[in-house]
């Protein structure tokens, strides 16, 4: 089972994420607290998935984003109001009031993308009619579940296609074979 960094403040939160993760098999997870805490594990285990909220003690969600290597991703989980401030691409969005299975869905997704990118996998450049479909409906559920607008959409999907050098057509898979 692969692993994922659960960080959030408020333990309570952190447990029950954790607990929705593990139970369902999707990952196992190490437990952090604070941005500093994030950080070590990170450098020490080379974890590439974090899955937090908006503030620690110590720091906010974007700036530890911006403190982690270029491979990680990140599931940041908050009030529609807090992630609103939220303005830095390629940090994944989700309301506090997410479902279990959108918030599975989010993690897997996460996860397959970094094994991906770790593995330097690749796709064909063309695209078929079938595949601008899929890029389609893959944008369209990105907004629908996840909150996103057309260009967040857009935007995530150029940042995930340049980070693990996958194909828009591939990244698009990977998302609506989350949910």
């Amino acid at each position: 089972m692969q692993k994922v960094i659960v960080a959030f403040g408020n333990p309570k939160v952190g447990a029950r994420v954790q607990e929705v993760l593990e139970s369902s098999g999707v990952a196992a997870c190490v437990v952090c607290h604070s941005a500093a805490q994030v950080r070590r594990v990170v450098n020490q285990q080379g974890l590439h998935v974090v899955v937090c909220g908006f503030r620690f003690p110590d720091a906010s969600g974007e700036e530890l984003f911006w403190d982690l290597p270029e491979t990680c991703k990140m599931l940041m989980i908050a009030s529609w109001h807090q992630l609103e401030f939220c303005q830095t691409e390629g940090i994944v969005h989700l309301p506090s009031s997410v479902g279990r299975g959108d918030l599975l869905a989010a993690v897997w997704m996460l996860l397959q993308l970094s094994r991906r990118q770790r593995l330097g996998e690749t796709v064909p450049i063309h695209r078929s009619e079938t595949q601008e479909q899929l890029v389609e409906q893959a944008g369209l559920l990105l907004q629908a579940r996840h909150g996103m607008s057309e260009k967040q959409a857009e935007q995530f999907f150029q940042n995930e296609c340049e980070a693990s050098g996958a194909g828009l057509a591939e990244i698009a898979g990977i998302v609506l074979g989350s949910c």
